[in-house]
């Protein structure tokens, strides 16, 4: 089967698997982030997003891998706004995977679900993570190439999704995450 073609079915399934709801606050978690934070805060990444992803850089060494990388992050947040499981997969690497998942667990108690029309015991969110290589700098002009053309295609739909705010969009099982990314690595 074609990668396009992959692509685009797995985004047909994602999109349909969204509830078509408005982006009233009763359907959304608060997270807290300090002032400071919204300062230091990335202009293209909303505050959910650029909390979990900060501090994650594309070194030399993992642009001479040549492959483009993804991890997927579910995580479970009780109703006392605490992190209590979190599931991973993907392809990320060791510490780049601890790097989120470090800043998964520490966003324990910046949750807050006190206003939410539903009231469960716990919520999931899905954090998708993308780390993207510059063929050019990285000497792997060929290598990979298909596998970054469908992380690339994958990221845009996701990225383009009507998030609140603060990055969330209330899917069926939970919320998902506007996806976070990091530039390629480039010597120039």
């Amino acid at each position: 089967m074609n990668v396009k073609r992959i692509v685009f079915i797995q985004s047909i399934i994602l999109l349909t698997s969204i509830k078509a709801f408005s982006q009233g606050n009763d359907l959304y978690p608060d997270f807290e982030i300090s002032l400071t934070e919204s300062l230091h805060q990335s202009e293209l990444r909303k505050p959910i997003s650029y909390y979990l992803g900060k501090y994650v850089f594309v070194t030399e060494e993992l642009a001479k891998n040549c492959e483009t990388q993804y991890g997927e992050f579910k995580f479970r947040v009780n109703e006392k706004g605490i992190v209590d499981s979190l599931i991973l997969s993907g392809n990320l690497r060791p510490f780049v995977v601890k790097k989120i998942s470090d800043r998964i667990w520490s966003s324990s108690g910046r949750w807050k679900f006190t206003h939410l029309k539903e009231n469960l015991k716990s919520y999931w969110f899905t954090y998708p993570f993308y780390q993207f290589v510059d063929p050019e700098a990285s000497g792997c002009f060929t290598r990979g190439n298909a596998s970054q053309t469908n992380l690339k295609l994958t990221y845009n739909v996701l990225f383009r999704l009507p998030y609140n705010s603060k990055g969330l969009l209330k899917i069926k099982d939970g919320y998902l995450i506007e996806p976070g990314s990091t530039e390629p690595y480039s010597k120039r």
